[in-house]
């Protein structure tokens, strides 16, 4: 059984593109050598493994480049890691994967100057422990980081799910008797990995819903007798249990409208921080349709279509399943009601929304 779920951090958590950085202040003809002196060099990979630092590379690469690039090798090694942006739906799916409980560890070739920015990559909060390749004088796909790995946190390989973007590195984990994955910037085909391996649930990994439907009078404001709501105290409190409950359940949570003042509603209602995302008619790019912003919803989170369920009011007539191979779901379809004909709250948990998405 995986308990344990381990992740390379360069091009897995975090865009690594060290020729962006540098086209940034040097000239076309001068990137590719650049590149190549610095992060194409032995001396990079020894920078990585931790056997010399910085000012003696700064010294080679000095002797290997003409003086008028100096001082963009004082700027690269300085603050190349300034051009690391974290991988939005990876973050989304560690926080999945920790909400489902599971152990989260980073295994990644990289030097130390990963104690200045490590901070920039938020998934790093949700990680139970951290390998870096310079402070262990090792380099994946060497067994012998993998077997540290393993020592330090007394962990099973057996038990352990890698993911990294570099064959020889999976091929290693898997050779010590991980699972792996490698991974080319493909979210969905790590979610369907995960879900095959029983990791993350198969049909039901996100839900959508659609405030406009729910949350919005025809006057694009929060109603008071809004859609299938008797009143706005029973509107926010369903809203708000239900997003708590996926959060337990491990189910990430989008929400999105048409209307330019999402924010500010949902900020009202106390509900904006439950939200895993927010998407308004401000991000819309092109035609301002539902279908369109349910697919974005799905694709900033990193999810398919069929693993994700649309949440609508009752008076919305649904056509989305047949425009974009989504699921959805009227929200009274998971309350119960009483015999005056109100709802009753207390029936909603995760188990009825399973069963009203699965059925």
């Amino acid at each position: 059984m995986i308990r344990n779920i381990i992740f390379d951090m360069g091009n897995v958590l975090v865009n690594y593109e060290p020729r962006e950085y540098i086209g940034q202040f040097a000239d076309d003809q001068d990137i590719e050598i650049l590149y190549n002196i610095i992060f194409n060099s032995i001396e990079w990979l020894q920078l990585d493994r931790g056997s010399i630092g910085e000012e003696d590379a700064k010294s080679i690469f000095y002797s290997k480049l003409p003086r008028r690039l100096h001082p963009a090798i004082d700027e690269i090694l300085e603050n190349w890691h300034e051009n690391l942006h974290e991988k939005n739906e990876m973050f989304y799916l560690v926080k999945q994967l920790k909400s489902c409980g599971y152990n989260i560890y980073l295994l990644s070739n990289t030097s130390k100057r990963f104690y200045h920015y490590s901070k920039k990559i938020p998934a790093l909060k949700y990680f139970d422990g951290t390998i870096i390749s310079a402070d262990e004088l090792l380099l994946k796909p060497d067994l012998a980081i993998y077997k540290r790995l393993l020592d330090k946190y007394d962990l099973k390989p057996e038990q352990c799910f890698f993911i990294d973007d570099h064959v020889p590195n999976v091929e290693a984990a898997v050779f010590l008797g991980m699972r792996g994955f490698v991974y080319k910037n493909n979210i969905k085909n790590l979610r369907y990995e995960l879900a095959k391996e029983k990791l993350l649930n198969k049909d039901l990994q996100a839900v959508i819903l659609d405030v406009d439907s729910v949350l919005i009078s025809k006057k694009d404001s929060i109603a008071r007798e809004a859609c299938c709501f008797n009143t706005l105290e029973d509107n926010i409190f369903t809203v708000k249990d239900l997003f708590l409950q996926l959060e337990n359940n491990g189910i990430l949570k989008a929400a999105v409208s048409l209307n330019k003042s999402i924010f500010s509603i949902l900020g009202k209602a106390d509900l904006l921080s439950l939200a895993d995302i927010v998407i308004d008619a401000n991000q819309m790019t092109y035609s301002k349709s539902k279908p369109e912003i349910f697919k974005m919803a799905a694709d900033k989170l990193g999810v398919s279509n069929e693993s994700c369920v649309l949440i609508q009011g009752a008076d919305r007539k649904i056509t989305t399943e047949k425009q974009m191979d989504i699921k959805s779901i009227n929200l009274s379809e998971i309350l119960g009601r009483f015999a005056d004909g109100n709802f009753c709250f207390t029936k909603l948990n995760i188990d009825i929304l399973k069963g009203s998405i699965l059925k």
